[in-house]
């Protein structure tokens, strides 16, 4: 062994005397108990696990007993889906996939950097939070908007049917595909979703050319929920794709409670209830025409705005069919709903006895095409399903439209024929939504080993000195 030159350890004997001394006795003591502290916070920490869903990235690593979503929801209002939560994945179940079916589907959602469950044969395993997302269904767009993550849509049927301002931006850049209604699967396949959002019937063939193509899919039946609250609450469904759940829930809740506020004000008006008719020429049986059952949700609706309508009495949750003397029975109501006609002249062009409607007579025409594209397209059935309490409120301003519903006096969506205009929607700039920061809760996630490590490395120091 070679000596050290005295110099040398004059040297730094002189320059650190801290360093080269042994620590005192309490030194040392407190030294070991700091380290000590640091590694007992560090394991609380991890084994307290998450305080709030990962919406971004995947897991650095995998402990099974780790609750990856703290954040969940609680279906109150919807009935054809359900949620079940285990530690790193989901299990949602559609309960009704097109009306009268009894075929229920799964998809599995995991969460991104843990491994995927065993079993569950025939369902759709995704991992999740989704990036790359394919909406086949305009009103499926309203509702990924709401959540603030219009960016992650990649592929749509038509762009001539969307009339979010944000999408046609997108589109218009060259980052959302059209892929028609008969599905393009090379061109889906192209845009690499994540997940394919469509709905389905009994012996629909698409699923199996998903598979083919190696795609993921999950199929959405919102349309058979017979009330505005039930559709809206589908909110919570897309949410889950995306680990908002929390973002979603408190959305969720807000806008139940402005509905049923609003329905409770109308309720306690004591007016007396203005008569609906919603009805459209039936385009595949001349001379009929379509209305909606009186358990549908239009039905729905306009009980809750304070209308009668006059097929309550009609038990289907769906549209169906009558002539026009059924019509005529009820030509005294006061307000026509139609989702056709441009003006009052196309009313009587297409029958002229509806000359006779009071409706007519008064103006109280409305059509749900107030917010529409250049194409034709209508915001009605893009975002107004995902906002209850909002479609509520413009039912509430066509029947009622001398009070004050703290919604303002504005209509969103219904447009009276005889008196108003469409508004155009074209591109307009995407809102700005950032992922948020890690928080101290997803740092837990990523970041624990290496706080664990430094407080092992000074314990270990500190017992060594």
């Amino acid at each position: 062994m070679v000596e050290m030159s005295r110099d040398r350890r004059v040297c730094l004997e002189k320059c650190a005397p801290r360093c080269t001394a042994p620590l005192s006795f309490f030194n040392k003591t407190l030294f070991v108990f700091v380290a000590f502290v640091l590694l007992c916070a560090v394991d609380f920490v991890h084994g307290a696990g998450l305080t709030e869903n990962v919406i971004s990235g995947c897991a650095a690593s995998y402990d099974p007993n780790m609750d990856y979503f703290p954040d969940k929801v609680q279906v109150q209002y919807a009935s054809n889906f359900q949620v079940q939560y285990f530690n790193n994945y989901k299990v949602i179940t559609n309960t009704q996939l097109w009306q009268g079916g009894t075929v229920t589907f799964q998809n599995i959602l995991y969460q991104c950097g843990t491994p995927p469950p065993q079993g569950f044969d025939g369902a759709q395993f995704v991992s999740v939070p989704v990036r790359r997302t394919a909406p086949l269904s305009t009103t499926y767009m309203g509702f990924i908007e709401s959540l603030g993550a219009p960016s992650s849509i990649v592929a749509v049927e038509n762009f001539a049917d969307v009339t979010s301002g944000c999408l046609q931006s997108l589109i218009q850049a060259g980052k959302i595909a059209e892929v028609g209604y008969d599905i393009n699967m090379t061109t889906l396949a192209g845009t690499y979703p994540n997940v394919i959002w469509t709905s389905t019937y009994d012996g629909d063939t698409e699923p199996a050319a998903f598979k083919a193509a190696g795609l993921r899919y999950s199929f959405v039946s919102e349309y058979l929920e017979p009330n505005p609250l039930a559709r809206a609450e589908w909110l919570e469904f897309f949410a889950m794709f995306y680990n908002r759940e929390k973002q979603a829930q408190a959305a969720t809740e807000a806008i139940a409670s402005r509905y049923h506020g609003l329905k409770s004000l109308v309720a306690g008006l004591g007016l007396p209830r203005p008569s609906v008719i919603w009805a459209n020429p039936a385009w595949d049986a001349p001379g009929m025409w379509e209305v909606p059952g009186g358990q549908s949700l239009p039905a729905g609706l306009i009980t809750d705005a304070g209308g009668a309508y006059t097929f309550a009495s009609d038990p289907s949750t769906s549209s169906v069919y009558v002539n026009f003397t059924a019509l005529s029975a009820v030509s005294y109501a006061d307000v026509w709903f139609t989702d056709v006609w441009a003006t009052p002249a196309d009313a009587v062009k297409q029958q002229p006895l509806i000359a006779s409607f009071a409706s007519y007579k008064n103006n109280r025409i409305f059509n749900s095409d107030k917010l529409s594209t250049s194409d034709g397209a209508t915001d009605y059935n893009e975002g107004a399903v995902s906002q209850a309490d909002l479609l509520l409120a413009d039912m509430v301003r066509v029947l009622y439209p001398n009070i004050s519903d703290g919604y303002g006096t504005a209509r969103r969506w219904f447009r009276n024929i005889a008196t108003e205009n469409v508004t155009l929607v074209g591109p307009t700039a995407c809102p700005v939504n950032p992922a948020p920061p890690p928080t101290a809760s997803s740092a837990v996630l990523h970041g624990w080993p290496m706080w664990t490590a430094l407080a092992a490395a000074m314990f270990l120091f500190g017992m060594n000195v």
